[in-house]
């Protein structure tokens, strides 16, 4: 199971693991207009010096200061007593750390509505109470929030108990704190089909096994019925053993496993898996074995949940059957069936396939903790919004999104009501902005505004991806300076309301921004012919800068035209040589960067100012800021991956869902990028990630959910970073689905996003 939460510190005894295990709520308020609700959790953990007051007031506004991390149970449809039955593992501060439950009814068209929720201080964790399932009353959020019921769960630190003594033999078993297995004894009740006279029940699965998980032997791939003839030995030998004589932890596992006597044959179906079978409960239910893990389950293996190994090995085969394995690896099974992969070249030996392991799956991602650290703090200073009004609204038109666009912004006055939450609306469209409207519109803005075909902005010499403010934009465009200060508010919009522009600008840029000096290296990032020239210049001796017979001017081109620049008064009569030459080579650097667009930039930087202190940009450097406005250019599959949740009947071994995570391999990042705007609103990253990515309540993960309708689109909701796949027949047809609404460019909101 993985561990969310804080990152490892080995050296603070107050970080503990613990385990969250959420049971069920009781008595939830009615919200659906049909008398039943589609209830969630939400379990978020704050750490820092906060109060559990102040850390309800950050979750209310989306304030991700001393915001951690964030999980979700499952949706239960209609039901006001849902039983969710789920366990999460958080790494906590036991002196510091908060956690919030909250009770949400899932909405597919609006925003979901809230049921009511506790605040947890991790504080109390000392006390034993918290390890032991309690029911909490459920809490409103402000005085208008309507709420009642309970929730049902225990918290508890996850440590080993070493000696867990039988007073009948005397001795020892050690059982694992840190599993989602519970000992029970004879006859007491397990929620598992069948149900031995002594033996271990997953409480939240639905599974039962006959030995503690902590000596699990593997099982040999033999034929199931001498594999059953061991399981019938070794179910009777732990029954005995432990009501009459002592079992000691070579014996458990040696032992064989047990049959199941009422074992039954299935020849109308297909074949089922190798290591299972079929069987019927006292009642004449079907329930199906796995020998091969020792747990019994109502879910037939042939139509539903893989294991995660075999998942991975389907993704990984299904992968390799469109791109080969890279030269000297090999491709190996295991005598259980699982496959692992061999590198020859290094010698070595790994379960992961080694494709997503290259440049196939996008460059890898670092995650940045000092960086998240200065954006809490850089969040932390930002002015806060106004409480009247409590929202910018902004309506504009898809068709002339730059001019009414400008007019919107530019007729605000009050620079307070920027800071306000933003509300975008495209004229003939009925989207509901909670965020993905907004974004919508800060990445389609963006590519009009960052067009050199406005006169504003120019490529620089280096490539057609960065840009620099175009030096003669008075020339295209009289009202140039408006633009400029239109522009600066609206990237530093972007900055204050979590969002990102679709626009990367060369280095200096962002050392200007930064009030940074700029060095002759920074040129060579922009134009490396002119880099090549100075740095020659640099480096020549005084015979040679004799024969280049420069002075202090410079000749700069306009629409065609070439015309002589001094770059100090009376710069002609002065020459070049090895005195004066690292005078020059910074004259010409402010004259490139600085003299020739310092009204524009300056216009820009009026503009940010008007929502945003620069000053407190400069707990960033360069890098950082670029990041911060522009996000991260390229998509990393794995971790896109990694921080992915399901609903509506998908997980993560589904045949959907593999032939989905196949599709996005073999993208390009252009493809992969398009997606990403379809269902998120815009094709940029945060600096850590999809781990950090936003949506209309906080941090919200990509989210994939299933649409019965086969006849359907693949469709997203932007303000909640999901996407609903149905359910195609084959990849072919999901892969055709996908393209179309990529290829058509889906874009507009008809109906509530």
């Amino acid at each position: 199971m993985a561990v969310y939460g804080l990152p490892p510190d080995p050296t603070n005894e107050a970080v503990k693991i613990i385990r969250i295990d959420v049971s069920h709520a009781h008595r939830l308020i009615k919200k659906d207009i049909f008398g039943t609700s589609d209830p969630y959790v939400k379990i978020t953990l704050y750490d820092g010096p906060i109060s559990v007051d102040e850390a309800l007031e950050a979750n209310l506004s989306g304030n991700p200061s001393y915001l951690v991390d964030l999980k979700h149970t499952r949706t239960i449809k209609r039901d006001l007593n849902p039983k969710w039955r789920e366990s999460f593992k958080f790494r906590v501060n036991v002196q510091s750390s908060i956690l919030l439950f909250e009770v949400f009814d899932e909405n597919r068209l609006t925003r979901d509505d809230f049921l009511g929720l506790v605040t947890f201080r991790c504080t109390t964790l000392s006390n034993e109470s918290c390890s032991r399932l309690k029911d909490y009353q459920l809490m409103p959020r402000t005085s208008k929030s309507r709420v009642k019921g309970t929730i049902s769960f225990s918290i508890t630190v996850i440590e080993r108990n070493r000696a867990a003594t039988s007073s009948n033999t005397g001795s020892q078993l050690d059982f694992d704190q840190d599993s989602d297995w519970h000992w029970f004894e004879d006859g007491s009740r397990a929620p598992s089909p069948y149900v031995p006279d002594e033996g271990y029940a997953d409480n939240f699965s639905q599974q039962s096994t006959y030995q503690n998980n902590e000596f699990n032997p593997q099982t040999p791939n033999e034929s199931n019925r001498s594999t059953r003839a061991r399981y019938q030995t070794l179910r009777r030998h732990i029954s005995e053993d432990f009501s009459s004589s002592s079992l000691n932890d070579t014996q458990a596992v040696s032992s064989p496993p047990p049959v199941f006597e009422n074992c039954i044959d299935d020849d109308n179906g297909p074949p089922l898996p190798e290591g299972w079978d079929m069987a019927r409960s006292s009642t004449g239910r079907t329930y199906f074995i796995d020998h091969i893990t020792r747990r019994t389950t109502w879910t037939d293996p042939r139509t539903e949940n893989l294991s995660t190994s075999a998942a991975n090995a389907e993704f990984a085969s299904s992968l390799m059957a469109t791109r080969p394995l890279p030269d000297g690896w090999e491709e190996r099974q295991t005598a259980e069936g699982r496959y692992f992969y061999v590198d020859h070249h290094n010698r070595r030996t790994t379960w992961e396939h080694p494709l997503l392991q290259t440049s196939v799956a996008g460059p890898q991602l670092k995650f940045s903790l000092g960086y998240k650290r200065k954006y809490e703090h850089f969040k932390a200073k930002l002015k806060q919004p106004p409480p009247h009004p409590n929202r910018c609204e902004l309506k504009v038109s898809r068709e002339d999104l730059f001019e009414s666009s400008f007019r919107a912004v530019m007729s605000i006055s009050d620079c307070n009501i920027l800071r306000a939450r933003l509300w975008v609306e495209f004229e003939g469209e009925k989207g509901l902005d909670y965020g993905g409207v907004s974004r919508e519109w800060f990445t389609e803005l963006s590519r009009k505004m960052f067009n050199p075909s406005y006169g504003l902005f120019e490529y620089s010499a280096i490539d057609l991806y960065t840009l620099q403010i175009n030096p003669n934009s008075s020339i295209c465009n009289s009202d140039h300076i408006q633009f400029f200060r239109f522009i600066g508010r609206v990237c530093a919009m972007a900055v204050y309301h979590g969002k990102l522009i679709d626009a990367f600008f060369i280095r200096p840029f962002y050392k200007k921004m930064l009030n940074k000096d700029i060095t002759l290296e920074d040129m060579q990032a922009v134009d490396e012919v002119y880099y090549n020239s100075l740095d020659y210049m640099k480096r020549a001796n005084e015979s040679e800068l004799n024969e280049i017979c420069y002075d202090f001017t410079m000749v700069v081109e306009c629409l065609g035209t070439q015309k002589t620049v001094e770059l100090v008064p009376n710069g002609a009569n002065i020459p070049l040589t090895i005195e004066n030459r690292d005078k020059y080579i910074q004259c010409v650097i402010n004259y490139r960067f600085h003299d020739q667009i310092a009204s524009q930039f300056d216009a820009f930087m009026s503009g940010f100012s008007d929502v945003i202190d620069p000053q407190l940009l400069i707990c960033f450097d360069e890098n950082e800021l670029e990041l911060l406005l522009g996000g991260l250019p390229e998509v990393n599959v794995n971790d896109w991956r990694e921080n992915t949740e399901y609903k509506e009947g998908f997980y993560p071994e589904h045949p959907i869902i593999q032939w989905f995570w196949r599709i996005v391999m073999n993208y390009n990042n252009q493809q992969r990028c398009r997606l990403l705007q379809f269902v998120t609103g815009t094709s940029r990253l945060p600096m850590n990630g999809f781990s950090q990515l936003y949506g209309s309540n906080g941090l919200q993960k990509f989210t994939i959910q299933m649409d019965k309708d086969k006849r359907h689109l693949p469709r997203a909701h932007t303000c909640f970073n999901r996407l609903e796949l149905p359910y195609y027949d084959s990849e072919k047809e999901l892969l055709h689905k996908l393209n179309l609404v990529l290829e058509l460019g889906v874009s507009g909101f008809d109906g509530v996003d």
